[in-house]
């Protein structure tokens, strides 16, 4: 097990928030399932949150492999079951270890459990007991939205609330709370600190960093412990800086595939947007004599699944090329040979190259000298990259890349250039927004103080907070081919065409028969038109048109 990560996990403890940073593919994950007993009898029992369910059922089926008796295992999150192993889902989160996503988690502790939201009175202070035990709230970095920060008046701010008070109600509440992160900023770190201190809590920071990363993070928060780099990674350092290269590539992305499968079995491609990600995939496919597959967040899950079943068969044993997108960016354990991604932000560059030679030990020992991350400059990428990032973001990484192929460390923070070169060249100006301060605060005093019915609650949420206590704006489920595309309010509000419509209305797919619903009506309450239909029966997802869903790429 890697130096530091259980001495960050078990320094968590009544008014002190552990915060763990270490490098992509370090083992943070695999140091929770594999000290699950000690775990365990420290916290009494471990709430593991993730900011994508991908992630739950990858973690999930980790845990299993890895020892954690299946019977101790649950899950809640909108997935349709656990593949891989009959892991149990828990609406009510009570199992010792619960994973779950940062949604289903906030709005468990704020609002209900899940499965009490179609309740007029539910009975919400079960939802408390979700964070029974310790709390270990993974990939922090994701969830802050930390690449696209300009946008001062949606998700950063609000995300950035949400986590704050969250971590001051958990201390509240005694509760041990851990942040694991790769690329959290020590901008933002500081400003953790200094809300925190102003409550009491004490925030201590666990390094797990070469000598170039704890540099940069020196100072960041008054109590750090610089663990620096456990031996037997720190090993592997010589023969990457000797093997490993990144090409900075001004030609289009297909010629960069091209290039990559010179030397390359398995390749894969990020792309800043869905129809960047089609559009490539379509062009690849006409170039290439291997099988070429395409898995984004648009594609319903039965096809998702399908896309990584195949991706898992044919690591290793052939040739391919993945085209994705950000949902791949963290977490996911797949080791590909190669990396092509557009040029993005630090944060998202840094997880992107995390995906090429990702179990290092066993790869450097037949690796060699080659590029295995290839970030692509063209001016299809840099449109893209403005389509979702900010231009300052971007411009700053591009100050740091230049052209041509060299050596840059993306897995040890040792010396430059390195990935926290990238990290430290664009600065944020955390703030936080206090109308969304005041609603939760609102929320979590009506666990302890006063009932209040949910229709009142949910129509708080979709009046001040779009319906989401996280993201910008709510989630709402899509029925294509009998399966679920989730997608965000603001996507349907520009997409109204690819629904089914019945004299104007949507319509409601329950599980005891259709319905219809006033579309302008949903976009505007998202939550309380929801919980209306779901006293006719479970709601499942509004219906989507048969011809604007192709199962090859997704919705538009």
């Amino acid at each position: 097990m890697r130096t530091g990560i259980m001495d960050a996990l078990f320094d968590a403890g009544p008014s002190r928030i552990s915060v763990l940073v270490a490098p992509t593919g370090y083992g943070k994950t695999s140091a929770v399932h594999y000290s699950w007993r000690e775990l365990l009898n420290k916290w009494g029992r471990v709430v593991h949150v993730l900011p994508l369910r991908a992630l739950v059922s990858n973690v999930c089926s980790n845990a299993v492999d890895r020892g954690v008796p299946i019977n101790l295992i649950s899950y809640q999150a909108m997935l349709r079951e656990i593949e891989k192993h009959e892991v149990r889902k828990s609406p009510y989160m009570f199992s010792p270890y619960a994973v779950t996503t940062y949604d289903s988690f906030l709005t468990s502790m704020y609002v209900a459990p899940v499965a009490e939201l179609s309740h007029i009175y539910a009975h919400r202070d079960t939802g408390l007991l979700v964070a029974a035990g310790g709390v270990l709230l993974d990939e922090v970095h994701l969830v802050l939205s930390i690449d696209k920060v300009d946008d001062t008046s949606g998700e950063w701010k609000k995300a950035l609330t949400s986590m704050i008070f969250t971590l001051e109600a958990l201390s509240f509440m005694d509760r041990p709370t851990v942040l694991v992160t790769a690329t959290l900023s020590r901008e933002v770190l500081r400003y953790l600190e200094k809300e925190l201190k102003r409550k009491g809590i004490e925030v201590v920071l666990h390094l797990c960093l070469g000598e170039r990363g704890l540099r940069y993070y020196s100072g960041a928060v008054q109590y750090t412990v610089e663990h620096g780099l456990d031996k037997d990674y720190d090993s592997l350092y010589d023969k990457y800086s000797r093997v490993s290269l990144t090409e900075v590539s001004k030609e289009g992305l297909e010629k960069d595939v091209l290039s990559a499968l010179d030397h390359s079995q398995s390749v894969l491609v990020f792309c800043n947007t869905v129809h960047r990600a089609v559009d490539v995939y379509k062009k690849i496919k006409e170039i290439v004599d291997v099988p070429v597959l395409l898995l984004h967040a648009r594609l319903a899950e039965k096809h998702r699944e399908a896309v990584l079943r195949t991706v898992n068969d044919l690591l290793g044993n052939k040739s391919f090329v993945l085209i994705s997108t950000q949902c791949l960016e963290a977490g996911a354990d797949l080791d590909f040979d190669t990396v092509v991604t557009e040029v993005a932000p630090p944060g998202s560059l840094i997880q992107r190259a995390g995906r090429a030679i990702r179990n290092l030990r066993e790869r450097l020992e037949r690796e060699e000298r080659r590029p295995q991350v290839i970030i692509s400059i063209s001016e299809d990428s840099l449109k893209s990259a403005s389509e979702v990032y900010p231009a300052e973001s971007v411009k700053a990484v591009l100050g740091q890349l230049k052209s041509g192929t060299y050596f840059l460390d993306w897995r040890f923070g040792k010396s430059g250039p390195s990935f926290i070169d990238l990290l430290a060249t664009v600065s944020y100006s955390p703030e936080i927004d206090f109308n969304v301060q005041l609603l939760l605060k609102g929320l979590l005093e009506l666990q302890f103080v006063v009932e209040k019915n949910i229709i009142d609650i949910l129509g708080e949420l979709d009046d001040n907070m779009r319906g989401s206590l996280l993201k910008d704006a709510a989630l709402i489920p899509l029925i294509v081919e009998d399966d679920v595309v989730t997608v965000s309010l603001d996507y349907l509000n520009k997409h109204q065409d690819i629904l089914e419509l019945r004299n104007g209305r949507a319509v409601v797919i329950l599980d005891n028969g259709e319905r219809t619903l006033n579309l302008r009506s949903l976009l505007q309450r998202p939550l309380s038109n929801l919980h209306k239909l779901s006293r006719e029966g479970k709601f499942l997802g509004l219906k989507v048109r048969e011809s604007a869903y192709s199962p090859e790429v997704g919705l538009p």
